[in-house]
């Protein structure tokens, strides 16, 4: 059964709209990444990488307060 948007009521067609906005919304933000692991070389470059953001963030704290 084809229903076109002329035999819909307001109410049909606003919730055919926020439907259809919703899973966009839903398509365009999803991690395409999700369920995935990470190799272990990539891992540990990666955990050293935020190491070394922190001690860097560390030292600006220690030297703007001296």
């Amino acid at each position: 059964m084809v229903t076109h948007v002329a035999d819909m009521s307001v109410e049909e067609l606003k919730y055919l709209i926020q439907e259809t906005v919703t899973q966009t919304l839903v398509d365009l933000f999803r991690d395409p990444d999700t369920g995935l692991e990470l190799r272990e070389d990539f891992e540990n470059a990666l955990q050293h990488s935020l190491e070394t953001v922190k001690v860097g963030e560390e030292d600006e704290k220690s030297q703007n307060s001296q």
